[in-house]
């Protein structure tokens, strides 16, 4: 193998097209073995292009399907866009364990995120509202990397559950934070039935809660998953020098803290995660707590 060290996470775009390279000679050559060892450096790369870290995605996925690590697969598969995805994830949804899901247990892997996910559309589709609001909030304070996206998905389950429960004060933000950061159109659609259903009115064209620091932070989350850290800097720098709420600078801080953690940089970690605790929202401000706990051993 012409990289001397295969773990050793690339530090440039040139470096991430050379792993490339040789982990797709390594596949096609069905050396899978060792071509997810590139595949995982690149995914992990900060660099790596959006395509690099989808294709890298999918493909540590299919080997880790192969060796029966469904829970693996699920975590890379939450991150790629390649045209086979659906139908990997539909396969390992079918190998997964048929277990009941307890509400009162937060899931602590990927595959248990699955599972309660499942349970939370069946419950959803039964008219089950307590069991809804039960799943989604264990779902919610899970430590697993889900995405925000996924998150808003579940909340668009919750938010309508709480409407049909009655209890509109509290459904109102949760459909208001669907709006805000879901990319799922039914997951949409759900929240804003839900919100004229409580009498407000909201144009399905368009989000009434956006403006120029919300969609900046959006973007800045979009560019962190999808690998684009340059980009995502700019984007979450320019809400915390910005005049938008506590909570959206809180998120903003999560992230930049994460980057800078992951960047080895822990001064500024430590600093951007500070406070995020103080400001951000759920789940960031339990992700924040999590890494401060766990690094440098703070309650």
């Amino acid at each position: 193998m012409a990289i001397e060290d295969p773990t050793a996470i690339p530090e440039s775009p040139e470096q991430v097209t050379e792993y490339m390279t040789a982990a797709d000679q390594l596949w096609n050559d069905s050396r899978t073995d060792d071509a997810h060892v590139l595949y995982r450096s690149v995914f992990n790369s900060p660099v790596a292009a959006a395509p690099q870290s989808s294709l890298s995605g999918y493909r540590l996925a299919l080997y880790l399907q192969t060796i029966g690590d469904v829970d693996g697969a699920l975590g890379y598969v939450a991150y790629t866009t390649e045209p086979g995805t659906h139908d990997l994830e539909i396969a390992l949804h079918a190998e997964m364990p048929d277990q009941v899901v307890d509400p009162s247990v937060v899931p602590q892997t990927m595959e248990a995120c699955e599972r309660y996910a499942q349970s939370i559309v069946s419950a959803f589709e039964r008219s089950d509202w307590t069991t809804v609001e039960a799943l989604v909030l264990a779902y919610q304070d899970t430590s697993i990397d889900v995405g925000i996206g996924r998150h808003a998905l579940m909340q668009s389950f919750r938010g309508p559950a709480l409407v049909h429960l009655g209890r509109n004060d509290e459904a109102r933000p949760v459909l208001e934070y669907v709006i805000a950061n879901s990319i799922n159109d039914d997951g949409l659609a759900r929240a804003h039935a839900a919100m004229q259903q409580i009498g407000i009115q909201v144009d399905d064209g368009g989000n009434p809660y956006e403006t120029d620091d919300s969609r900046n932070l959006l973007a800045g989350i979009a560019a962190f998953e999808g690998g684009d850290e340059a980009s995502a800097t700019i984007a979450l720098q320019s809400v915390v020098d910005s005049d938008a709420g506590d909570s959206d600078k809180g998120r903003a801080h999560f992230y930049l803290g994460s980057m800078a953690y992951h960047g080895q940089r822990y001064d500024e970690a430590r600093t951007h995660l500070h406070a995020a605790r103080s400001t951000a929202p759920e789940p960031e401000q339990g992700w924040t707590n999590d890494i401060l706990s766990w690094r440098w051993q703070e309650e």
